[in-house]
């Protein structure tokens, strides 16, 4: 909507975030990166009845914040939302209380039964969606999963989806 360019931070951006807000009757601001929640939080001291809600998306994000970063979260954000039990953790470290645990994936539970699979010519397909970074996605643990079943005699395609992720001090 805003036609921002990346990393671009002209002020006049914060206004047109405002306008949407206004237009659109917007009560909760979700974000996902540090670049979003500190446009959302700009919206709130101009907005102060919005109510912010971040996605902690991984470990160590929240040791990387200076105390004056970490003041601002704790103070403007509303809810935070922990994928996990290690982020969960981590929240509580800082003294992040309002934070509630949603895991980022799916009951698999919903596909034990081999009747919910279709399998077209016994082919089983198989997708891996997430940014290619094993230490954290774990694509060497489904590499060595497909050898134990290639040895089985499954047949089966699987396809990567996914970025290269690269880590960089000044990304935000």
């Amino acid at each position: 909507f805003l036609n921002k360019k990346r990393r671009y931070k002209h002020p006049k951006y914060i206004f047109q975030l405002l306008n949407i807000i206004k237009k659109h009757n917007i009560n909760i601001v979700h974000s996902h990166n540090y670049g979003s929640k500190s446009w959302s939080i700009l919206c709130k001291i101009f907005n102060p009845n919005i109510k912010l809600v971040h996605t902690i998306h991984d470990t160590h994000i929240l040791c990387n914040l200076n105390k004056l970063n970490l003041f601002l979260h704790k103070t403007f954000i509303n809810m935070n939302i922990a994928i996990s039990k290690a982020v969960l953790k981590e929240c509580s470290d800082f003294d992040i209380n309002k934070v509630v645990q949603i895991y980022n994936g799916i009951n698999v539970k919903n596909f034990s039964n081999k009747e919910n699979f279709n399998i077209e010519n016994n082919i089983l397909n198989i997708i891996n969606v997430s940014r290619i970074d094993y230490l954290k996605k774990g694509q060497d643990v489904l590499i060595k999963a497909l050898k134990i079943c290639k040895d089985k005699g499954l047949k089966f395609k699987c396809n990567f989806v996914g970025g290269i992720y690269f880590y960089c001090e000044d990304s935000y």
